[in-house]
């Protein structure tokens, strides 16, 4: 007899008791500070200013100073850039503050601001996550020496196949010594390995997230995103009546000393969502029906891409669904990108290539998520250069490689129907910033408009005064900025992650905020439901996501 296992079978058992939910069970519970929170603002802050920490600010120093590390999922706009900066003073340390290419300049003029006002220390160095990725970087950390290591927008080290974290786990790792903060309002996207390590690295033995693997992807089976997840079992008893498991687990990790998260940061402006296509707009319903009627050119674009699976053009054939969705993003949007070749290189060769290049670039992924040895890309081709055998797709690649010349990537448009629509939105409703996901789309959008485009690099999008509309890119410029002084902006492209959406939103709808509404119109209203089922999993993990409280 053949004994068959059912599919998921797993998923159905409950989570199991074990010796790290007993520990993390019995962590000692935070207790109130907030009478010591006139001391610390004493502390910190320089004589004769009027100028008072939030709350929540204080009571992150404070649990720093208690737990010799912080962990802080505080929601955008919650004062995360003066806690980075005043971490250093409280916990007495030499310091490096990692942040984002794009917040580097924002960071150092708040730095400058703030230095005549409290007690920041003058040897902190601040240095992009970029900078860590860098091939000549492998001791970054160990030159700079620091005893303390501040993580802002530390989402930026979740993954540990990339080179920054592999550099950050192994400085910490032979540095046990070294004190940790990570502060994110985005800490994770769909599971709680995307922040193990960094709670691990902040609160040490005393990190409520299991340290035995296996443990760690039972637990996840239960709390990450998913249609099928494993039952709750021991996680249960940490659940109030009519609670998900996620709910009780937030629950939990919050109450532990070095932990500081909370709920959304009250704005007085009332956040609005809509789905638009035609002028004048009307909000887009709860079933998220989509109005988009692009003309007919890109209609019946959209309907050969999705036939033929090939770019409009016919160029290129796509070897997978992601491929296809890629370009029928782009294709509603009025164009696509396509690879321009030599005319010299015939069709066969084209697409063995194409093949061959995906092929061992899924190798050197493989290879990255699952060995310590490599940091990046190019360390693993290095090793396959003095050991060709070392993956078998190096060899195939090398050889097509070294005969065909590369193709470049160039942006053919279709209709640049979006162009004339934002022109028309434009002059309904007044100054907007203009969202976008494709370069080539916002450039053009921001010279026909004449309006000035914010990319990646571009730091003088922090001297915009809100009195004309702009056009940024969502890449370069959909975190960390604060652009309050705009109340309305219109989103072309696709976003489809709650992250993306809680960061985008927190933009325009944060404290500082004076208009009585904050509206943000969606020109693919379909990109709402493709974010929602996302977003539920993150506001009961971390009790934040604006797109789930916005009016629509």
């Amino acid at each position: 007899m053949v004994w068959k296992s059912k599919p998921f079978a797993h998923y159905k058992r409950p989570v199991t008791n074990s010796e790290d939910f007993k520990r993390i069970d019995t962590l000692p519970q935070k207790s109130s500070v907030e009478h010591l929170y006139d001391d610390l603002r004493a502390r910190v802050t320089k004589p004769g200013t009027k100028y008072r920490l939030w709350d929540r600010q204080c009571q992150a120093l404070i649990e720093a100073e208690k737990a010799n590390g912080l962990f802080a999922p505080i929601p955008v706009g919650g004062g995360k850039t003066l806690i980075c900066l005043l971490l250093p003073t409280i916990l007495d340390k030499r310091s490096v503050i990692f942040t984002t290419p794009s917040l580097v300049k924002q960071m150092e003029m708040d730095r400058e601001k703030f230095k005549d006002v409290f007690h920041i220390r003058s040897d902190i160095q601040i240095i992009p996550y970029s900078t860590l990725s860098q091939k000549g970087s492998k001791d970054l950390l160990t030159v700079a020496a620091p005893d303390l290591i501040i993580a802002d927008e530390c989402h930026a080290i979740k993954a540990m196949s990339s080179a920054r974290t592999k550099r950050f786990a192994k400085f910490m790792k032979k540095n046990p010594q070294v004190l940790f903060c990570g502060l994110s309002g985005t800490i994770t996207k769909s599971s709680i390995k995307d922040f193990d390590h960094l709670l691990k690295c902040a609160l040490k033995e005393n990190a409520p997230i299991p340290y035995h693997w296996p443990t760690l992807t039972e637990w996840a089976e239960c709390l990450d995103v998913g249609w099928i997840r494993r039952r709750g079992g021991v996680l249960m008893s940490w659940c109030e009546e009519g609670e998900d498991v996620r709910e009780g687990f937030c629950r939990k990790m919050n109450s532990v000393t070095g932990v500081v998260s909370g709920e959304e940061v009250q704005v007085d402006s009332k956040l609005i969502i809509k789905g638009v296509m035609k002028l004048p707009q009307t909000p887009i319903k709860t079933d998220f029906i989509d109005l988009s009627v692009p003309p007919k050119v890109i209609v019946d674009a959209m309907k050969k891409v999705s036939e033929t699976w090939t770019t409009p053009g016919g160029e290129e054939e796509f070897m997978g669904s992601l491929d296809l969705a890629r370009v029928q993003r782009q294709v509603r949007l009025g164009g696509y990108y396509r690879l321009k070749w030599s005319k010299s290189v015939p069709s066969f060769d084209r697409k063995l290539w194409l093949m061959c290049k995906k092929e061992f670039n899924r190798e050197v992924n493989k290879v990255l998520q699952y060995s310590a040895q490599f940091e990046s890309p190019g360390e693993v081709e290095d090793n396959c250069r003095q050991n060709p055998g070392y993956l078998p797709g190096y060899s195939p690649w090398k050889r097509v490689k070294d005969r065909v010349k590369a193709p470049k990537n160039e942006w053919v448009w279709l209709d640049k129907w979006v162009v004339s629509f934002v022109k028309e939105y434009l002059r309904e409703h007044g100054v907007s910033i203009i969202w976008t996901d494709t370069i080539e789309v916002g450039m053009e959008i921001a010279s026909q408009n004449n309006l000035s485009y914010h990319g990646a690099g571009d730091a003088t999008i922090l001297y915009s005064t809100g009195e004309k509309s702009i056009v940024c890119s969502i890449k370069a410029h959909g975190e960390g900025k604060n652009l309050q002084h705009f109340s309305r902006a219109l989103v072309v492209g696709g976003l489809t992650t709650g992250t993306t959406w809680e960061q985008l939103l927190g933009r325009l709808h944060r404290p500082g905020q004076v208009a009585k509404e904050v509206v943000y119109d969606v020109l693919f209203s379909d990109v709402l439901e493709q974010a929602q089922h996302n977003a539920e999993y993150i506001q009961q993990i971390t009790s934040i996501q604006k797109l789930l409280r916005a009016k629509e």
